[in-house]
């Protein structure tokens, strides 16, 4: 029965009212009987679209009931006059919630959900959805997968079809159902709380924070951190209380999660208490985030409790601490960072967490030389020349990344007296470090490198040949000018966009036919901005507007 019904629902919603006869009443209800199986179900549909007339439902009683029980076959007709009546009950109380005029279509292909086994449903569920995405009615469709998925998912035990909805929902971009989703947030399988909150975090919808912030205290963890997660994504600071509350739970279960989302909501009114669970948590993850707080917050007082973690045990922990004392620019820790340079304790990392936390966690941050690396960093970004020599060691370091962080910080000291040992680590082979030199042989004006540089034209890395194009057009060293020309049809945007900037650099007016060909080249480019010290993004055709336009005045 419980198939039935959902075609029921559903049918039940089809088709507009009109007034009708008793005699065309008694005429639909004579047809039910007809050998034609298509006049009986006209006739039934007629009969269901008439739900708010009493009298349809009197006198289908009394055919079913009375005057057919003498009939041979009355016993099959009872059974489908009381389907019938269940149907036009159906129907009221659908329309009557819902006020929905569904595709008659998509109405049809429906029944076929009649007679099927919960696995059978999910199955045709997802089958109409394809339907629905692909028909030309799309937004009057998608109201129907909201309202054929509500009905589902509240007569369906197992998650599997509210998932698919949901992930339906995001991945087709269908016009937003909040009300439809919010409906699964009472659902008694933990999972699919989860992931409605999840939908209504990536659908926007603000307006359920009041809800959501509920979740804050549910007995499944992952659920209570979804809740966190999207206060935080609706910068919802008037929870910031409720959440920081959650500190006060023992072994802070979701610690790295709320104090992530006090510092997004700019909660800096909890550092004091922040300051107090970076002095004795244990989890690193926790740790990290508190240090990162306060660099959000730019509490500078708070230098000396991250600096007392410079000798943790953890690595990790090392190189969150030097990174935050960087960004505060605590230079009165200067010493103790430039120590570190010399890092090469192996890491002791808690193994329990690492995946969950991997967003906050990527690129370098995992790796033992990191710590090195970083130390490079936040000395420069502190401004501590006086570390220059340490720096200039690590162009010798084992990791090539370390090597990296030195080169990018004697460029960024200037320190144009060590141009030559720089230029010395081309021969190293790795691509990062020939494109760290040749960036670094521009910036520093290393005009008795020309040849050299030029070298790294041919290289079949295409990162290395866009440096060694830039490099050449910040030297601007005109006499390789019709060498770079020819990199104005490289097969990496990468190239053709330094080579058209080049191009501007060195005044080569003789190529602005090829340059303006490349004012519709779209494809990405990257350059590093040295007012700025750091890699921008750009479409060639930027660089190529820019060109055209320096070498037309």
């Amino acid at each position: 029965m419980t198939n039935l019904l959902f075609v029921i629902l559903f049918l039940g919603i089809s088709s507009q009212l009109n007034d009708i006869s008793e005699e065309d009443i008694r005429k639909l209800i004579s047809q039910l009987g007809d050998d034609n199986f298509k006049v009986r179900m006209e006739a039934a549909d007629q009969l269901i679209a008439h739900w708010k007339i009493d009298k349809v439902r009197s006198l289908l009683t009394d055919y079913a009931e009375v005057k057919c029980i003498k009939s041979p076959n009355g016993g099959e007709i009872i059974e489908q006059c009381k389907e019938l009546l269940e149907r036009i009950e159906f129907r009221k109380n659908a329309e009557q919630s819902t006020g929905k005029t569904l595709d008659n279509h998509l109405l049809k292909q429906l029944e076929e959900f009649r007679n099927l086994s919960e696995k059978q449903i999910i199955n045709r569920y997802k089958s109409v959805i394809k339907e629905i995405i692909s028909s030309d009615n799309k937004e009057n469709n998608t109201d129907l997968l909201m309202e054929i998925t509500l009905w589902v998912s509240l007569n369906i035990k197992g998650a599997d079809i509210k998932q698919e909805f949901m992930e339906q929902l995001i991945s087709q971009k269908f016009k937003p159902r909040s009300d439809i989703v919010a409906s699964f947030l009472k659902d008694e399988v933990s999972q699919i709380r989860w992931l409605a909150i999840q939908t209504l975090k990536g659908l926007g919808a603000k307006e359920y924070s009041q809800r959501i912030s509920e979740f804050l205290h549910d007995p499944d963890v992952s659920v209570k951190q979804s809740a966190i997660y999207a206060l935080a994504a609706f910068g919802a600071k008037e929870f910031s209380k409720n959440i920081a509350e959650l500190l006060d739970e023992p072994g802070l279960p979701n610690g790295y999660a709320v104090v992530n989302t006090l510092w997004k909501l700019g909660a800096k009114e909890y550092s004091d208490k922040l300051a107090e669970i970076l002095k004795t948590t244990d989890s690193a993850f926790v740790k990290a985030q508190i240090m990162e707080a306060f660099v959000v917050f730019n509490e500078t007082k708070y230098a000396k409790e991250i600096a007392e973690h410079l000798n943790c045990k953890f690595g990790f922990e090392r190189r969150i601490a030097i990174w935050a004392l960087g960004k505060l620019n605590a230079k009165e820790y200067s010493k103790q960072i430039a120590e570190k340079i010399n890092d090469h304790e192996p890491w002791q990392m808690h193994t329990t967490g690492w995946t969950e936390h991997e967003d906050f966690i990527s690129g370098t941050a995992n790796i033992p030389w990191s710590v090195r690396a970083t130390a490079i960093w936040s000395l420069v970004k502190i401004g501590a020349k006086e570390y220059t020599q340490e720096i200039v060691k690590c162009l010798l370091d084992d990791a090539v990344n370390v090597r990296v962080a030195a080169i990018w910080g004697l460029t960024t000291f200037q320190a144009v007296e060590k141009v030559d040992e720089i230029a010395m680590l081309l021969g190293k082979g790795d691509p990062k470090i020939k494109v760290a030199v040749l960036c670094a042989l521009g910036i520093l004006k290393a005009e008795n490198h020309k040849d050299t540089i030029a070298k790294y034209l041919r290289d079949y890395i295409p990162h290395v040949r866009a440096a060694a194009v830039w490099a050449l057009g910040m030297l601007k060293a005109t006499k390789y000018k019709e060498k770079i020309a020819f990199f104005l049809e490289d097969s990496s945007s990468y190239v053709r966009g330094a080579a058209v900037w080049a191009m501007g650099e060195l005044g080569a007016s003789e190529y602005l036919e090829k340059i303006q060909k490349l004012t519709s080249d779209t494809a990405p480019c990257f350059f590093y901005d040295v007012a700025i010290d750091d890699i921008i993004a750009y479409q060639v055709s930027f660089k190529a507007e820019e060109a055209v336009s320096k070498l037309s005045k």
